[in-house]
């Protein structure tokens, strides 16, 4: 079992990463992020269900991560800050599938 952060817009788990400057705590669906001190509510799930949320959203935190590092001054593994190895290029080509999507869905619904 694992405890996660729950997004306070949507209730979703929220995955920690760094994708997002100063933002640790993840929610892809609304595109939200929180600081690794907050006081958002917590659950339990599975290590299973963390590995398939992280699975599922990987790319789209991968996309958003490279944007945050270039608008940032973040720098790549493999190419520094030149974003132009074989990964970035693949990275960036990534069209967005689920981040921000429950904020599409929510404005649709106004």
């Amino acid at each position: 079992m694992k405890k996660v952060k729950i997004c306070p817009k949507c209730g979703q788990p929220m995955l920690f990463s760094f994708a997002l400057s100063n933002k640790e705590y993840i929610c892809v669906p609304c595109a939200y992020g929180e600081e690794f001190f907050n006081d958002s509510d917590s659950k339990l799930i599975t290590d299973k269900e963390y590995d398939n949320l992280s699975k599922k959203y990987r790319k789209d935190l991968q996309k958003i991560g490279l944007q945050t590092a270039k608008n940032g001054g973040g720098r790549c593994k493999i190419c520094r800050d030149k974003f132009d190895c074989k990964s970035c290029k693949q990275i960036e080509k990534h069209e967005l599938e689920f981040w921000g999507k429950n904020n599409d869905t929510l404005q649709s619904a106004k």
